[in-house]
């Protein structure tokens, strides 16, 4: 069964494969990639893109449609976000990456736990550890470092630590996400940089400090957005 957010999140990276097949062609080429950006969104569907579309500027969505290939996918069963990412940065099914959802059962504790949580190292601003142990295959990031020959930077970077590594992979320069406890931004020693600017940030601007000055505000009026309920655009 092909979902309709599926195939969005998927349109999402055509600049991501594109760059990719680039960095092959271009090992050879004066001309190698000098920047891979892949952006992954979970839940976006199909027909918010088309309600929407008509607002776009000429970047963004609108040059990966233009300029890009649309893939589509058949997942079967719903994916929640780190599974579903980890299908489409590594284009293998679930049961092939190790990677079925956010949690599994861990076999040592007899309890559900984090598909990523590996007590074997530390975290980085967090209390809890966590690393790519368990997704069994290379993704698109750990690709792009071998074309480089290693010579490359990979940083990832996510809400949560499951969607994280599973942009990041084996072999990434850093991987970042929100710690649900402290609001810091979080990392583990699977991954060899913490970069000092994020570290510092955490220092200087815990979420303490933050709270009461973090605002949300819509880019447009509420009224400017179709479908939104009445009681949303007054």
């Amino acid at each position: 069964m092909k979902r309709p957010f599926d195939i969005a999140m998927s349109r999402l990276l055509l600049a991501l494969v594109a760059s990719m097949a680039a960095i092959s062609a271009g090992a050879a080429t004066p001309e190698q990639t000098r920047l891979l950006v892949g952006i992954m969104v979970d839940g976006l569907d199909a027909d918010q893109l088309d309600l929407l579309r008509e607002r776009f500027g000429q970047g963004g969505f609108k040059l990966l449609e233009q300029q890009g290939v649309t893939l589509t996918a058949d997942y079967g069963t719903s994916l929640d976000a780190t599974a579903a990412t980890a299908t489409i940065f590594t284009g293998a099914a679930p049961s092939t990456s190790g990677i079925g959802g956010d949690t599994h059962f861990d076999r040592r504790t007899l309890r559900k736990s984090p598909v990523y949580a590996d007590h074997d190292v530390l975290g980085n601003f967090s209390p809890s550890g966590f690393s790519p142990k368990a997704l069994r295959v290379s993704n698109l990031s750990d690709e792009a470092r071998i074309a480089s020959g290693g010579t490359n930077n990979v940083y990832a970077v996510a809400a949560q630590p499951g969607t994280a590594i599973s942009m990041a992979g084996h072999n990434a320069t850093s991987a970042l996400w929100l710690d649900h406890k402290t609001g810091n931004w979080a990392s583990s020693t699977a991954y060899p940089d913490m970069p000092v600017a994020i570290a510092a940030r955490n220092r200087t601007l815990p979420l303490s400090v933050r709270l009461d000055t973090m605002s949300w505000t819509p880019s447009l009026a509420p009224a400017d957005y179709p479908a939104l309920p009445d009681q949303l655009t007054r």
